[in-house]
Order: C-alpha cells, then structure tokens, then sequence
C-alpha cells in the first residue's frame, strides 16, 4: 500500500469518528436515552458513559492524525471498539430487525439502520486490517501523546457538555416542582386504613376517614386504595391531577410532531372539550415555549422538568409526543411517538364519552 493510500485511509477513519462523536453532541440526551434503552444504565451512569464513549471517538479520530503507537496502541483500540458495536448491532437486528430504527452510530444527524451501521462498521474494520497490515510505528515512540489526545478529548466533552442532576426541574409558571421519589412507580396505592408513611403531605380524606373510624369504632374501614398518579410531583397542586379526568401532555418546545399533536388537541377542545390539561416540556430549547404556544394556540399550565425524569415519565423505548389520560389518578390511555401508538383523537373522544 502506497503511502498516498495510507493517508486517505487514515483520513476516512479520522473523518468517520470525529463525525460520529460530534454528531452524539447535538443533542446528547438523545445517545443517553439510547444508552438507558439498552436496560444496563440509569439516566445517572448514562450521562457519563455517554461523555466517556464520544470522547474515546473523537480521540481515535485524532489519533489517527498522530503518527504514534498507531499500529501497537491506536489501531487494535479502535478495532476493538468496532467489533463491540457489531455486537450490539447484531443483537438489535435479532431483537427488532435489520432495517428497524436508528442505530444512533451518527447521533440524530444521519439516521442509520442497524443493518446500514453494521456494513460501515465492517468496512471500516477491513480498511483497519490493510492499515495494520502497511503502517510501521516509529521508533521510539511517544506513547504519552495518543493517551493525552484521548484524556484531553475526553475532558473537553465532559467540560462543554456538563451532565445535569436527574432531580432538576425548572416551572417558569408556578414555584419549582421537584420529585419526592424518582424511581416511583407508576401508581402507588396508598391504603387508607393505615397510617401513611413517607408522605409529607397528610391527605384530608384521609383525615376524615380517621375522625369517622374513632368516632364510630365498629364501623369497618374502607379497603379501598387511594390512587397517586406518578405525575403528582411534577404539576401545580391546585391542578389535583388525582381528582377526576385530567389530561397530561408530555412535549419538547421544539417538537414538529408535538406541535401537531397540540394543534389537533386545540382543535378537538373547541369542537367537544377537553378535561383539564397541563403541560410537562421536557428541559432542552425551552426559549421556544413561547413560539410553541403561539404556534398551536394551545396554551396551558405548563411545567418545564429535567430531561432524566421526563424520559422516565414517558418509559423505556418510548418517544415524543406523550399524551396521558388520567382518571381519579388511574391512567386510562397513554399515546406516545408516531407509530402504531400515536396521538388519535378520535380514540381519545370515545374515551371521554365513557
């Protein structure tokens, strides 16, 4: 191999990883969300594996840039970490098939089927077998040089892109909200013949309930459970989102498809009504609220929380927009994406006829 081959095969690697880890960037919540898809990370660790493997990516791409410890070091690290992504690929093409979904291997830039992403990343191993085949270190060497291309490349993600604690939440609306418990589940029945626990808040119901039982000790207790819908700690309380039919929209402010989604509410709320609504927006380009609203002409009570708990919110596997029907606290429908489980208003109209 030529030397002019040798320097269009190191640029093509250079090319592909740096694009690949400044493509994760923007925006970077959207590879933590895939790495918490995955089940073997919390939004915590997410957003720092997350910094960790774009940084690794934008220093291989360096790397190769450099001409130190390239075939001893540099090559065998990179084709390591190839060889790791075509397994996770090769299981993701067993679990949801070749052509399903974006791989996320260029972020949300360029959209890549896992079939697409495992046949560049085999191209790109077989350009690494000719370049270990042809490359020659020179001696001695400065193994310092790759290892700081790979720290400082690290350290400048982790500096540009500082990850943001799962219990942030801003309301530029009504007072912060912040969760009580991040890892609730989606109901939690609260049994009102016992005395409840952990709960700040003590519910006059459940006072009553009380007096009722000293006053007339042989009458027997409801075994009914009290419904806490896992939305209590994110709206207003004045919005008793566990009294009778309340709708919550889980949107992000600069969302094509939950601006549609809006607009179709705002139409359907003139034609028959709606339940009361409040907006959770997810915190990412929150200066496009106000455009959000002047755009659908469905402005609500709205919320703005932490990109961790939003997701959490929405689910695993789940995606934007998120449309919720609730019932005394009890979630009758959840609409989500743009697939089979989509926002539909006629459904939503039957549901409210009943």
């Amino acid at each position: 191999m030529s030397a002019k081959w040798q320097a269009i095969f190191r640029g093509i690697i250079c090319s592909l990883f740096i694009l690949s880890g400044v493509a994760k960037l923007f925006p970077i919540w959207a590879f933590e969300k895939q790495l918490v898809d995955l089940g073997f990370f919390t939004w915590e660790s997410s957003a720092v594996f997350a910094r960790l493997i774009i940084g690794l990516e934008l220093g291989i791409g360096f790397c190769f840039l450099v001409p130190h410890f390239t075939k001893r070091f540099v090559i065998p690290v990179t084709a390591l970490l190839l060889v790791a992504f075509c397994i996770h690929l090769i299981v993701q093409m067993i679990q949801f098939g070749p052509m399903d979904g974006n791989c996320g291997c260029f972020g949300q830039l360029i959209p890549m089927t896992p079939l697409e992403a495992f046949l560049k990343n085999v191209a790109t191993l077989v350009i690494l077998y000719f370049l270990w085949k042809k490359t020659e270190d020179p001696k001695p060497g400065n193994f310092f040089i790759p290892l700081s291309v790979y720290l400082l490349s690290t350290l400048l993600v982790f500096i540009g892109f500082p990850q943001k604690s799962s219990g942030e939440s801003v309301t530029p609306v009504a007072q912060e909200i912040t969760p009580s418990d991040n890892n609730s589940p989606e109901l939690v029945a609260i049994d009102s013949t016992s005395e409840p626990k952990d709960n700040p808040v003590p519910s006059t119901s459940n006072a009553k309930a009380d007096t009722s039982r000293k006053n007339n000790p042989s009458k027997p207790a409801s075994s009914a459970p009290k419904i806490i819908s896992k939305y209590t700690s994110f709206v207003p309380a004045e919005f008793q989102v566990n009294q009778g039919e309340k709708l919550i929209c889980l949107f992000l402010p600069g969302c094509e498809h939950c601006i549609e989604t809006a607009k179709e509410l705002a139409t359907m709320e003139k034609s028959v009504g709606l339940p009361p609504v409040h907006i959770l927006f997810m915190d990412e380009e929150t200066f496009k609220i106000n455009d959000f609203f002047a755009q659908t002409n469905f402005k609500k009570s709205y919320s703005v929380i932490s990109i961790p708990n939003f997701w959490k919110l929405m689910g695993g596997n789940s995606s934007t927009p998120g449309v919720t029907l609730l019932k005394d606290g009890q979630i009758l429908q959840f609409f989500q994406g743009t697939g089979d489980e989509k926002f539909n208003v006629e459904k939503l109209k039957g549901l409210l006829k009943r």
